[in-house]
């Protein structure tokens, strides 16, 4: 592929492109109709697989696992009783339901064990008071 600084000179005035030039420069750019794959921009896969492995949360969230990775455990602590429901879809149960959390220290969590695979959303309902949430990720 050729830089930009080529291209540049092939296109300077009183210079008149080949073939080959004028099809190296047009296939060196995106067409704004193409989709950019995630792998193609610098970064940006590293970023998206450090989400943060803890939060306080004060309300329902949801929690996507990142690319690349498999979320293996949960912890959560909350500064009061709390009745937590975790589903993979809005207003999902289907992991946890209604599961009453009591309120500790952070000697004693209440943990989930469960295997979330890389693209799977986790929607975390009943959240009602400070609550400490902790994942556990394997790479």
């Amino acid at each position: 592929m050729a830089t930009t600084a080529q291209i540049l000179i092939w296109w300077q005035s009183n210079r008149v492109p080949t073939v080959e030039q004028r099809n190296e420069t047009f296939s060196s750019f995106r067409n704004l109709a193409d989709k950019i794959p995630i792998a193609d921009v610098e970064g940006l896969e590293d970023l998206l697989n450090t989400a943060p492995n803890e939060l306080n949360a004060t309300a329902n969230f949801t929690r996507a696992i990142p690319t690349k990775t498999v979320l293996a455990k949960i912890a959560i602590v909350p500064t009061a009783d709390v009745t937590i429901s975790i589903g993979t879809y809005a207003g999902g149960n289907d992991i946890i339901d209604n599961v009453v959390v009591p309120a500790g220290g952070t000697n004693d969590p209440y943990m989930i064990e469960k295997y979330f695979h890389a693209g799977t959303t986790l929607y975390i309902t009943g959240v009602t008071s400070n609550t400490y949430f902790k994942f556990f990720q394997n790479k």
